[in-house]
């Protein structure tokens, strides 16, 4: 009964193992389907680089190393573009509003004598009146009205022509070559990593396959010797010991 407990155990421990490393909810109701395995091994139907090309269109720290290449590629650019000269184009458009803007039109003239403003005309002093225009009393002015009244554009052109600007941009633009030349190494490395790895796997796979075609030779040889030796142990021209040495060799 222990060991029954603990069989059952180990495969709710292998199922929960099973369920985290394909990520997916744990059921202790969940079944596996049996992997069929083709018991003849074949050699891979690909060359090494055919095997390394592949490899370098999903592996997915070779695609992580070409894109922060490029990367790099395109800061060198943009900071060599800080260092030329640059030509803008703006256009700008201004308006405003304001809460207490009032307004009136003007309704007509009238004369106003002036007081104490006095001429001289022939001795005597003759009152001045002055032209004094009339306006309707203050109201405010509208809110569209005020933006469409107080529009303001403005167009130019800008050159910005960068000298010295304390270095800045020439730092950053060396800064940005260091960074390549390090993305370039990073790029490389992750390559030859790469094809270190696809040829030693496929090297190890031929070795295995090579070494599993001479057992399984073996195991058909040690079978055909048991059978061969089955026959003459039946026939009783085989001695036990040498029949039982037999078996042993083809299990």
């Amino acid at each position: 009964q222990v060991t029954i407990v603990q069989t059952k155990n180990l495969l709710e421990a292998a199922k929960l193992a099973l369920a985290q490393a394909m990520n997916i909810p744990y059921s202790p109701n969940m079944d596996v389907s049996k992997v069929t395995v083709d018991p003849n091994p074949v050699m891979y139907n690909a060359s090494v680089d055919q095997v390394y090309q592949n490899a370098t269109k999903n592996i997915a720290a070779v695609a992580a190393a070409n894109l922060h290449l490029e990367s790099a590629i395109k800061g060198v650019k943009a900071n060599r573009g800080n260092m030329t000269p640059s030509l803008s184009l703006f256009y700008t458009v201004y308006t405003n509003y304001a809460s207490t803007s009032t307004s009136s039109s003007l309704l007509g003239y009238s004369y106003q004598l002036q007081n104490n403003v006095y001429t001289l005309y022939n001795g005597a002093q003759l009152p001045i009146y002055e032209n004094s225009p009339n306006y309707s009393p203050s109201k405010p002015v509208a809110f569209g009205d005020q933006l469409r009244a107080n529009v303001y554009k403005t167009v130019g052109l800008q050159v910005n022509i960068p000298i010295l600007n304390r270095l800045q941009y020439r730092v950053a633009y060396l800064n940005s070559k260091v960074l390549l030349d390090q993305a370039q190494f990073n790029q490389k490395t992750t390559m030859a990593q790469l094809r270190q790895a696809v040829e030693s796997n496929y090297v190890l796979m031929v070795q295995a396959l090579r070494l599993y075609n001479t057992y399984y030779q073996q195991v058909q040889n040690y079978e055909e010797s048991f059978r061969e030796a089955s026959i003459k142990y039946n026939a009783g021209a085989l001695a036990s010991l040498d029949f039982v040495i037999y078996n042993t060799n083809k299990n």
